[in-house]
């Protein structure tokens, strides 16, 4: 599970660091949700006495693809797009700058992935 939550957690700290008005923040909302409802079934699971709990977080955190899906995808056909990509390759300050906007937050993505899971985590 370490893994797949290490996966999801990048992809969320990704996501944040591109406007809030393009889809990237509602892919990265349903993914918040869907991560802390399957750690919370993941939880539950451990312990055989909670498996009704445990199978209703699966199913809550499952019923956030739609939303998922639907922004993520139009995530990466209007701002991680071809032309997003080319941009950040083919001009050489590109990655250092986007390096050193991103620093805060991936500072932030590491103390949380570190100590914190998404239930804990202060606001």
């Amino acid at each position: 599970m370490d893994g797949i939550d290490g996966v999801l957690g990048f992809a969320i700290g990704a996501l944040h660091t591109l406007d809030e008005d393009t889809n990237s923040y509602g892919c990265s909302e349903n993914l918040t949700a869907m991560r802390t409802d399957w750690l919370q079934a993941s939880e539950y699971m451990v312990d055989l006495t909670d498996e009704l709990e445990g199978v209703t977080a699966i199913w809550e955190g499952n019923s956030h693809i739609d939303d998922w899906g639907m922004n993520c995808f139009y995530t990466t056909q209007n701002d991680l797009n071809l032309a997003y990509w080319t941009s950040l390759a083919t001009d050489p300050t590109q990655i250092p700058l986007n390096l050193l906007y991103n620093l805060g937050f991936m500072w932030v993505d590491a103390i949380n992935f570190l100590f914190y899971t998404p239930i804990t985590v202060p606001n």
